[in-house]
Parts: structure tokens; sequence; C-alpha cells
């Protein structure tokens, strides 16, 4: 069974507090809900490896998932998917993983825009672990996400921060 870790970087009140969780890949459904421009149409539960960029999506409160909550935008959510990419073949390494996570700040202002910590936001990311790769793992999803840890938006944050 291929796993799928997440790491996450949550900064509340100036602390930090590294998470590191992890998927299994074969949870969810296979049959996202989109309507023509792929937008999620109802909430609804999903395998993590199926969520794509503007996917608006409720963060699991465990450490480790299989699956993950997306909702249509305008429903109470935590998280955004600003940015999806694969990481190239290669030996592992959590350096490197940790390196191309980093991208993540810069999609948070493409997406987002320059003043997103202004909007009570902040990025983090979802990647792979030694076991994760060495199942053909390769895929780090950007989040940005309420530092409230509460569902507090009730739209896209795209732009939002210009």
């Amino acid at each position: 069974m291929k796993i799928r870790p997440i790491m996450a970087v949550l900064v509340t009140a100036g602390a930090a507090l590294l998470l590191s969780s992890c998927s299994l890949i074969g949870g969810g459904t296979n049959t996202t809900q989109r309507d023509p421009t792929q937008s999620i149409t109802a909430s609804q539960t999903i395998d993590a490896f199926s969520i794509q960029l503007g996917d608006c999506v409720v963060l699991p409160t465990s450490d480790t998932f299989s699956d993950i909550t997306v909702v249509g935008c305008s429903q109470a959510h935590d998280a955004e998917v600003i940015n999806v990419f694969d990481m190239p073949d290669g030996t592992f390494s959590q350096d490197d993983v940790d390196t191309a996570g980093n991208q993540c700040e810069a999609a948070a202002q493409s997406y987002v825009g320059p003043n997103y910590q202004n909007l009570g936001l902040d990025w983090s990311y979802f990647s792979p672990t030694s076991d994760s790769w060495a199942n053909g793992d390769r895929e780090i999803d950007c989040v940005v996400y309420t530092l409230s840890g509460n569902p507090d938006l009730t739209s896209s944050v795209k732009g939002q921060g210009n």
C-alpha cells in the first residue's frame, strides 16, 4: 500500500509547531463531483491524492489520514489548495522535500496575493516521506490555511491578498 505523508507548519501567536502526518492511498471516492470548470460541486470526502489546485478543504483533525474533505468554496472551510507539483525522481531526502515545500510561500503570494498574512492565512504543504517515496509518491500539495484553525473561510482566497 502506498503511503502519503503530510508535512504542515502551523504558526500561531508567534509559536511554531511542526506536524508530520501521513495518509494512505486508496481511501475516499474516486468519483469526485466537479462542475465543468472542475470546481467542487458538493461537500465530499475524497482520496487525499485527488485534490486539485483551487480546491477548498477542511483539514483533517488527525495526524494520519487517507481521505480529505473538499467543499464548494462558498461553504465553510479552513484551507485552499494553491499549488500542486511533483518533485523529480531520485533518492529520497527530507531536506530536498523541505526545500521543495518552501516553494509554497511563493505560491501563496502568487495565488492569494502578497498580503495573504493580513487575511489571517499562512501556508503549508502535504509531502512525501521516505516510505511513500519508495512507492512512487513525488507530489507536493501547497495550501493556505486559517491561522485561527477554524473554518472561517466562505469563499476562495484567490487574489484576495492583493
